[in-house]
């Protein structure tokens, strides 16, 4: 069976931690988790690292992207991760080309676990997919297995949330 992939556009400006608490808040109210922590792989320390589901009945992996105004998040039953980039005129990204090109480098070493930790050469082949995201606005999800997309967006305009998925 192909496992989803679900993504959620969550818009609002604030500080990284505060887009963070908004997101981990989001993320435990639609998984019904009793919370989501942090652990980093390499150091085992709580207070950075990938965000860990505490309380679901169900395995599931999760993702967390941050850009200006909108954090992504990414939850899926197989390993997943998401990347999302302000793609203002004449920005790139430097040797790796355009912010396309990045953020699918950015969104498949979330999804191994290493982060940027890794160089990105001689990447793993994974799932990837561009993101519907507004313009002015660049966006990937990769799996670390063939997946289906599940994208919930809200609107910049809108700045509460994503929009209410269909049910």
């Amino acid at each position: 069976m192909t496992p989803t992939v679900h993504v959620a556009a969550l818009w609002g400006s604030g500080h990284r931690a505060f887009q963070r608490a908004r997101a981990e808040a989001y993320l435990a109210d639609e998984l019904c988790l009793s919370r989501v922590a942090r652990l980093c792989v390499r150091c085992a320390s709580p207070g950075h690292g990938r965000p860990v589901p505490l309380g679901a009945s169900d395995a599931v992996h999760l993702s967390l992207a941050y850009a200006e105004d909108v954090v992504l998040v990414a939850w899926s039953s197989a390993p997943v991760g998401v990347d999302v980039e302000r793609d203002a005129p004449g920005r790139g990204a430097g040797d790796y080309g355009d912010l396309r090109v990045w953020t699918r480098i950015e969104a498949i070493v979330k999804t191994s676990g290493e982060g940027l930790s890794r160089e990105p050469v001689d990447l793993p082949e994974l799932w990837t997919s561009p993101l519907p995201l507004p313009e002015g606005w660049v966006g990937t999800v990769a799996c670390a297995v063939p997946a289906e997309l599940s994208w919930r967006s809200g609107h910049p305009a809108h700045r509460g949330g994503p929009a209410a998925p269909p049910r």
